[in-house]
């Protein structure tokens, strides 16, 4: 009995065009969350950008966890943040000469990836301090903050 219906035209193409509607859906939805998250994204970009190219010099080096983006907004050469314990952080802070660190919540996240989010006081999992950053953020707003590197060489 059920052979029969499945074997039937009008049962293929029923299955044929719901199965392409629910994916079309499926589609479309998806593509607008993305889409959502790329705007809140290019958003928190660009307001690092305004401040990077406002208020740093050109040769200036910057941190943060998208560097090409960075670069894309402010024209500030960048290094990706490498997701270790401070000491290695602030070796590669110190290394590339960086000026800038660029701290953002992406996602509505209650925390940045590394929890750099509160500048010096800020502790990492293995109990070290991010000394190498100013207590204050330098420039912030929703999603983004920067801060300087306390003692770099410029």
């Amino acid at each position: 009995r059920w052979w029969r219906f499945l074997g039937r035209p009008q049962t293929h193409r029923f299955l044929l065009v719901a199965g392409l509607a629910g994916a079309v859906i499926l589609s479309l939805v998806g593509s607008a969350a993305i889409y959502d998250g790329w705007l809140e994204d290019r958003r928190i970009d660009r307001a690092a950008g305004e401040f990077l190219v406002a208020h740093t010099a050109p040769g200036d080096i910057v941190m943060s966890d998208d560097p090409s983006a960075v670069w894309q907004v402010s024209g500030r050469a960048g290094v990706p943040m490498p997701f270790d314990p401070y000491p290695v952080v602030e070796d590669v802070i110190r290394a590339y000469d960086v000026r800038w660190v660029v701290v953002a919540r992406r996602d509505g996240a209650a925390m940045d990836p590394l929890g750099l989010w509160e500048g010096a006081e800020a502790t990492d999992g293995t109990g070290h301090a991010a000394t190498f950053l100013e207590s204050d953020p330098i420039f912030e707003t929703s999603g983004v903050r920067i801060y300087r590197v306390v003692g770099s060489a410029r």
